[in-house]
C-alpha cells in the first residue's frame, strides 16, 4: 500500500461523510496492492493479513447534496480474502465491527457493507446498533433494482421468443427481491428458482404466490435450471464456481452480480455464451473514485452507490438489513433518479477481465 493512501497516519485525520467496506477477493487482489507480497508464502501471507487492521484504500469525491453541501466517502478494506471470511466468520465479523468503528472515527455516519462483509454479518443484522451513531446498509436494494433492470433488458433481446429465466441464489436477499419483481411483472415463459435450503425456497414460493406470474415459477435444482435457461442471474453468496460452463447451452446470457465471481473460468472462455457484469451504476458527472476497486471505469457497484445515496439524502436510520423489501427498492430508485445515478451500460466479461 502506498504511503499516500494511509491518511490515517496523518496527525490530522481526514473527515468523511460515509464509508464503504470491502475485502480482497483472493490473494491476487493482495498482490495487486502489495506486489512484494508475492515473496511471502501464501499460508503466512493470509495469517499476516488477518492480524492487520482495516485499511483505507480509496476516496469517493465530487458528490453534492440537494442543499449544495459537498459529501466525501472512503473505501475501507478488511484484510481477509473471501475464503477466509467464510471459513472464519467470527473473526471476519469482528473485523467488520472494527472497520465500522474506524469509519466513525473519521466522521462517517453511513457505512455500506460490500461483498462478504454483508454475508458474515447476516446481511448487516448482526452489526445493527453495535456502533452508535453509524447507520448501516448492505446495499442490496439498489443492487436488486439494477439486477432486475438488467434481466428485463436481456429478456427484451429475445423479442417474442419463449424465455426461461433462472435465478441462482433465489433465496438470498437480492435473489429473492428479483424473483418477486419478475413474478409481479412477467415477460418470460418459465422462471426457475434455485436455492440451497428447502425451507427458504418454500417461504419464497409462498411469498410470491399471489403475484400475477407466480404460476410460471418453479423451484428446481441447478442441474435442471442451467441447461434449460436462456437467461441466468447468478446471485449466490457462495465461494467458488457455482455456475458451471458444461451445463449451459449455447446462446445463453448470464448476468452475474456476485463478488467474488461464482462463474467458472471455462464459462468466460466460451464465445457462444454472453456473461454480463451486473449490478453496476454509472457515475454522475464529476464523481470520482481515487483508486480502482474492481468496477469498470466510470461505474460503481450498486451496493456502494446505495451507501452514497443514503448519505446524500441524510437518511436518519439503518436502511437495508437482512432481506430487501419492495418499499426499500422503490425508495432507493427514487434517490438514484434524483441524484442521476443510472444503470451502467451492459458490458460482457471475457477471460482477461
Amino acid at each position: 500500500m502506498k504511503k499516500k493512501l494511509l491518511k490515517s497516519d496523518n496527525k490530522k485525520k481526514e473527515q468523511y461523510d460515509f464509508a464503504f467496506l470491502l475485502h480482497p477477493r483472493g490473494v491476487e487482489d493482495i498482490y495487486k496492492k502489495f506486489p512484494i507480497a508475492r515473496l511471502v508464502p501464501v499460508v503466512l501471507l493470509k495469517k499476516l493479513f488477518t492480524c492487520m487492521p482495516p485499511i483505507l484504500v480509496a476516496d469517493i469525491q465530487g458528490l453534492v447534496d440537494e442543499e449544495g453541501n459537498k459529501k466525501r466517502g472512503v473505501v475501507i478494506s478488511i484484510p481477509m480474502t473471501a475464503e477466509q471470511m467464510l471459513t472464519s466468520p467470527d473473526v471476519a465479523k469482528e473485523q467488520v465491527i472494527r472497520a465500522i468503528k474506524k469509519a466513525k472515527s473519521f466522521g462517517a455516519k453511513h457505512v455500506g457493507l460490500g461483498a462478504f462483509t454483508s454475508v458474515v454479518t447476516t446481511g448487516g443484522l448482526d452489526v445493527k446498533g453495535v456502533v452508535p451513531g453509524v447507520h448501516v446498509t448492505n446495499g442490496n436494494a439498489l443492487t436488486a433494482s439494477m439486477a432486475y433492470e438488467g434481466i428485463t433488458k436481456l429478456i427484451d433481446e429475445f423479442k417474442d421468443e419463449d424465455v426461461t429465466v433462472s435465478i441462482i441464489g433465489a433465496t438470498g436477499s437480492i435473489g429473492s427481491a428479483v424473483t418477486e419483481l419478475l413474478a409481479k411483472h412477467g415477460g418470460f415463459k418459465n422462471l426457475y428458482v434455485v436455492g440451497r435450503t428447502l425451507s427458504r425456497i418454500e417461504l419464497l414460493m409462498q411469498k410470491i404466490s399471489l403475484h400475477p406470474h407466480a404460476t410460471k415459477a418453479q423451484a428446481v435444482t441447478i442441474e435442471k435450471a442451467l441447461p434449460e435457461s436462456n437467461i441466468i442471474l447468478s446471485a449466490t453468496s457462495a465461494h467458488g464456481a457455482v455456475v458451471r460452463a458444461d451445463l449451459i447451452k449455447p446462446n445463453t446470457k448470464v448476468y452475474d452480480i456476485t463478488q467474488p465471481k461464482n462463474i467458472s473460468q471455462d464459462l468466460l472462455k466460451r464465445k457462444d455464451v454472453d456473461v454480463y457484469e451486473g449490478g453496476l451504476v454509472q457515475l454522475p458527472d464529476g464523481v470520482t473514485i481515487t483508486h480502482y476497486i474492481g468496477a469498470p471505469k466510470g461505474t460503481m457497484f450498486a451496493c456502494m452507490a446505495e451507501t452514497v445515496l443514503l448519505s446524500l439524502a441524510g437518511y436518519p436510520d439503518d436502511f437495508c438489513l437482512g432481506q430487501v423489501t419492495s418499499e426499500q427498492v422503490m425508495y432507493i430508485e427514487k434517490l438514484a433518479n434524483s441524484y442521476h445515478f443510472k444503470p451502467a451500460e451492459m458490458c460482457t466479461w471475457n477471460i482477461h477481465t
